[in-house]
C-alpha cells in the first residue's frame, strides 16, 4: 500500500516539506495540482492504486488502469510525456526494471499530494469532516 511505503498508516498525514510550501496558507496539492493537468492528476491516483496491487507499477499497467476509466486508448506519447513531467516535479520516481520497462512509484511528495487532494474532495462532498 502506498501509504505504508511512505511511512504512513491510514488516517495519518505527511507533513509538508519546506520546499513544497511557498506560503503558510498554501497546501502542497494546491501548488502542485494547479500546475498539473487532469490527466497528470489521474496518473498520480492510478499509480497510488496500482501500488496497492503491485510493488512497482510500470507504464503499460498504468495505461491499462487509466483506459478502464477513460474508455478510450491512451496515446503512448501522452502517457510517457506526462509521467516524465511528474518525475521532473519529483512527484513520481522512475526506476528501470529492464532495458525497456520502467517502474513508476509515488515519492513522499507525490503521496502527500494524492492524500491531500483526496481528503479535500471527500470533505467537499460530505464524506469527511
Amino acid at each position: 500500500m502506498f501509504f505504508t511505503r511512505h511511512g504512513l498508516h491510514r488516517g495519518e498525514r505527511l507533513t509538508m516539506s519546506k520546499a513544497a510550501t511557498q506560503t503558510q496558507s498554501e497546501s502542497t496539492d494546491e501548488i502542485i495540482l494547479t500546475d498539473n493537468t487532469g490527466f497528470r492528476r489521474d496518473l498520480l491516483f492510478a499509480i497510488a492504486a496500482l501500488e496497492q496491487d503491485m510493488s512497482e507499477p510500470h507504464g503499460l499497467a498504468i495505461k491499462s488502469y487509466l483506459e478502464d476509466d477513460y474508455r478510450e486508448e491512451i496515446n503512448h506519447s501522452r502517457l510517457y510525456t506526462s509521467l516524465d513531467k511528474l518525475v521532473d516535479r519529483r512527484l513520481v520516481e522512475k526506476n528501470e526494471i529492464d532495458g525497456r520497462t520502467n517502474a513508476y512509484i509515488l515519492t513522499s511528495k507525490g503521496c502527500e499530494v494524492v492524500q491531500n487532494h483526496a481528503e479535500r474532495r471527500a470533505k467537499q462532498v460530505g464524506l469527511m469532516e
